[in-house]
């Protein structure tokens, strides 16, 4: 099991969605590098999985109403295919979950599980 720990949570689709179109770009590659940087870290950059179990947990630091379907990890799932830690984000090779959590601080953490 591989654990990988960001320093915050991304922002909402709602509140991502409101920005301009370069702020956009930069939130997705700041994702993406943030996931990359981390793979680095750990020493699984280019590990290149076929297949895995990717669960995510969102944590944050107040119990505020959010919605689920506003974090879909689509910047965190394009850094790990970036970062070479899993081949390809597909359906067919990963099962892929994600949850909500309240913690002390917020934070991102990724679990990936090699499948055979």
């Amino acid at each position: 099991m591989i654990t990988l720990i960001l320093p915050d949570v991304p922002p909402s689709l709602n509140r991502w969605a409101r920005k301009h179109w370069r702020s956009q770009s930069e939130i997705k590659k700041r994702w993406e590098q943030e996931v990359w940087a981390a793979a680095v870290n750990a020493r699984v950059k280019g590990l290149n999985l076929l297949k895995a179990k990717v669960h995510i947990v969102y944590e944050f630091k107040t119990n505020a109403r959010r919605d689920k379907d506003n974090y879909t990890p689509k910047f965190i799932m394009d850094g790990l295919v970036k970062s070479g830690v899993i081949v390809d984000d597909n359906d067919s090779n990963i099962d892929l979950s994600w949850e909500l959590a309240v913690a002390g601080s917020n934070a991102t953490r990724i679990m990936i599980e090699a499948v055979s």
